[in-house]
């Protein structure tokens, strides 16, 4: 959520929190807006794992590639230029990784 706030108060991006498209719901999809044009639009798909659950990170990461690649698939995704798209996964309150998914 924090992360969310930063980015609306720059003005930056519009931000659409788990649109749905296809019926598949991407967690955050940050668009360009009129009033500035940053080169890249950006699709996050985010992971939570509990602490205790670490070891499971590895199934986690295959999970969210999945996820991510069958967003990319997505007409209405693929019509959007310049998108990168990531995958961040938490451990407990720890960001334990944070990658480009590229095709």
């Amino acid at each position: 959520m924090i992360f969310i706030v930063y980015v609306s108060i720059t003005n930056s991006y519009f931000i659409k929190s788990e649109p749905e498209t296809n019926k598949k719901y991407p967690d955050l999809l940050f668009l360009k807006t009129n009033r500035f044009r940053p080169k890249y639009e950006h699709l996050f798909e985010i992971k939570y794992i509990k602490k205790e659950n670490a070891a499971k990170l590895d199934e986690v990461r295959t999970t969210g590639i999945e996820q991510v690649k069958g967003y990319m698939a997505l007409e209405d995704i693929k019509a959007i230029t310049n998108l990168k798209f990531w995958l961040i996964n938490f451990t407990g309150d720890v960001c334990a990784e944070c990658c480009e998914i590229t095709v």
